[in-house]
């Protein structure tokens, strides 16, 4: 074999080598990553959530706190309008 053909051969294996261990790495991340997953989604239906509607459910948690909040805000506008008289006044 020449020397260019035995460096290239040399180069090439070297690189199946390289890519072989990151399919390998690779393969380990997606595994851990799809442990993580089912972890993730048995954890939200041991709190009685469908993990499949997750995003539908926390629109819905969001309009609602958002109601409440302004709920809160009038409230306290009306405490602070019913005070206002025995209030003092600052000059």
């Amino acid at each position: 074999m020449s020397v260019d053909l035995d460096t290239r051969l040399k180069a090439a294996v070297a690189e199946k080598d390289r890519l072989s261990s990151e399919i390998q790495r690779i393969s380990g991340l997606k595994e851990a990553a799809e442990k993580n997953l089912e972890e993730v989604e048995r954890e939200i239906r041991e709190k009685n959530l469908d993990p499949e509607k997750l995003d539908e459910t926390l629109a819905k948690l969001q309009t609602a706190l958002e109601q409440s909040i302004t709920t809160l805000e009038m409230d306290l506008e009306k405490v602070q309008e019913k005070l206002a008289p025995f209030q003092e006044k600052k000059p």
